[in-house]
């Protein structure tokens, strides 16, 4: 009786809406699990960044292998979460969709300041003319798609505090390059630098993390007016070491025990920090 029930449920079900089960992609165990997770690995990514970002994260249930950020949404396809083994390479994407905007908010916040500058300028604040000037010379790319590198450092950035494993950030756009005349691959491929260049470039970045020459922290206080930092917690040396990593002047002001370190950054923006015994006290007001 049981059985003959269910069998005239799923005839029903066939006549009502044309198959007796919804398409994988769209059932209530997949879908909603799957957006969870992407909602999940971008808020754990803002909690490194210190100011409040309005983002919205969602999964596309689409076969096409791409992500984007658009206003305060950032999307993952089903064709690109396909190709993750781990959180970690989820995270790294997600990430590099979080420097996009990241790096918008950035280049607003300096073409109102210093609105004698070109936007496409002070699109390179966050790598500096060092940076740029390397991909430059390893391949021709046109100067504003420097933005997907920039993306990459941010995401890299937010991911290894996150504390996911390194090789992760990488790792998930050395599948994409090898997708390359196997099948879809992203949309923007054509208008990114070379992703082998880009995975070089993001290992380099994994390098300095870990040896400690590049401080998420500092990083993030140098263009983030809301970003403090804890008193006494880092060194001059490592303040020097993640200017120079990203490209940017330094001058350094001595008075006795007290300094003043002035970094400059390619669009002409300068932040101040005090220096206090050798460990960095505080950034100081805009000049």
């Amino acid at each position: 009786m049981k059985v003959g029930k269910w069998i005239t449920l799923a005839i029903l079900a066939v006549l009502l809406i044309g198959e007796p089960f919804p398409p994988l992609a769209k059932t209530i165990a997949s879908v909603p699990g799957k957006g969870k997770k992407v909602r999940e690995v971008g808020m754990k990514l803002l909690k490194f960044y210190p100011e409040p970002l309005p983002l919205k994260f969602k999964y596309q249930p689409s076969p096409e292998v791409t992500a984007y950020w658009k206003g305060n949404e950032i999307g993952v396809s089903q064709g690109l979460i396909s190709l993750t083994t781990s959180e970690g390479e989820l995270a790294a994407v997600i990430g590099h969709e979080i420097g996009h905007a990241i790096n918008a908010r950035v280049i607003k916040e300096f073409w109102v300041s210093l609105p004698s500058y070109s936007s496409s300028f002070c699109a390179s604040i966050l790598l500096g003319t060092e940076m740029i000037g390397l991909t430059m010379k390893l391949t021709p790319v046109p100067y504003p798609e420097g933005v997907e590198m920039e993306a990459d450092f941010i995401g890299t950035l937010l991911a290894y505090q996150a504390g996911y494993n390194p090789s992760d950030l990488y790792q998930i756009f050395e599948k994409l390059a090898s997708r390359s005349g196997k099948g879809p691959v992203p949309k923007s491929e054509d208008a990114c630098p070379p992703i082998l260049l880009r995975v070089a470039l993001i290992k380099k970045e994994i390098e300095a993390l870990k040896r400690g020459q590049l401080v998420p922290p500092i990083v993030f206080s140098i263009f983030s007016r809301k970003a403090r930092l804890t008193p006494g917690k880092y060194r001059k040396e490592q303040l020097i070491s993640t200017c120079r990593f990203m490209g940017y002047q330094i001058k350094v002001d001595a008075k006795g025990k007290r300094e003043i370190v002035k970094v400059k950054a390619p669009c002409g923006k300068e932040t101040r920090f005090l220096i206090l015994k050798g460990k960095v006290e505080k950034r100081l007001k805009d000049p």
